[in-house]
């Protein structure tokens, strides 16, 4: 999901039912801004703190930090993670 998941307001609901279409062994692959500060462009976001906490309380892996780099709109950082189910 890259810049998907700060546009849904109810994230873990949208993250179980991602769950219930994935097959055995899936993973999520993620593309998010590194902020907790909203704003017309980012209205749900998601840093990658706060995505490790909120897997972790769906009893799902924790995503791993792949890389981060500088948003060309000067937002945040990015970064990449993922998890396996």
């Amino acid at each position: 999901m890259a810049n998907a998941l700060h546009f849904v307001k109810d994230q873990s609901a949208f993250i179980l039912r991602a769950m219930t279409r994935m097959q055995p062994a899936g993973c999520f692959l993620f593309v998010e801004y590194d902020t907790g500060t909203p704003n017309p462009w980012v209205p749900y976001p998601l840093s990658f703190r706060s995505m490790q906490t909120r897997f972790r309380q769906l009893n799902i892996n924790p995503p791993q930090l792949i890389h981060t780099m500088p948003s060309r709109f000067g937002v945040a950082q990015l970064y990449s993670a993922w998890t396996t189910l």
